[in-house]
């Protein structure tokens, strides 16, 4: 520790106090010394840490949070993607014959649909994380894993209900 030395300002003698410390004794007349310079300096050292670690957390969400709106807008363009080629397929399955060269494009579409579709769930669950804001950093849960993969099979399961449906319209409308 560093001993700094200074005059009391009661009898000027010299009295030594560490550095970090707020108050001393003059060893010459008993008067109790206050540094309340220090007291300042060490809640403005206090107060620069606390808005270092404030800005570093802030900085880490808002990483997180661009980091996160890049991979969500690639998943909205992959699943928009994969949901107009099974589309695509529904089509030519519903207006080919059995041994129809549509029928067959149509069912490959499908299972390639299929294809992409299983592995972006896998995927992008696998990698997903929440922002914790108490440590100030991204965290990676088994759980929140889990319900991520639940959430966009469901999400899957739905635009291919959905896709099925339009499929069926367009077909009726072809067929007429």
């Amino acid at each position: 520790m560093e001993v700094i030395e200074i005059q009391c300002p009661n009898c000027g003698g010299t009295v030594s106090r560490k550095a970090d410390e707020y108050f001393a004794v003059c060893p010459y007349c008993n008067v109790e010394i206050g540094f309340d310079d220090l007291k300042e300096e060490a809640a403005v050292t206090g107060m620069r840490s606390k808005l270092e670690t404030l800005d570093r957390h802030f900085k880490n969400e808002k990483a997180f949070k661009n980091e996160s709106a890049k991979r969500n807008k690639k998943l909205k363009l992959l699943l928009a993607a994969t949901t107009l080629l099974y589309l695509t397929g529904a089509v030519l399955t519903g207006i080919g014959d059995v041994d129809s060269a549509a029928m067959s494009i149509g069912v490959l579409i499908l299972l390639c649909a299929f294809a992409v579709y299983l592995p972006t769930t896998i995927v992008y669950a696998h990698t997903y994380s929440v922002f914790n804001d108490d440590k100030g950093a991204a965290e990676s849960k088994r759980s929140s894993k889990f319900y991520m993969w639940l959430r966009l099979t469901g999400i899957c399961l739905l635009l291919i209900f959905l896709a099925t449906i339009a499929a069926a319209l367009l077909c009726l409308l072809l067929a007429k």
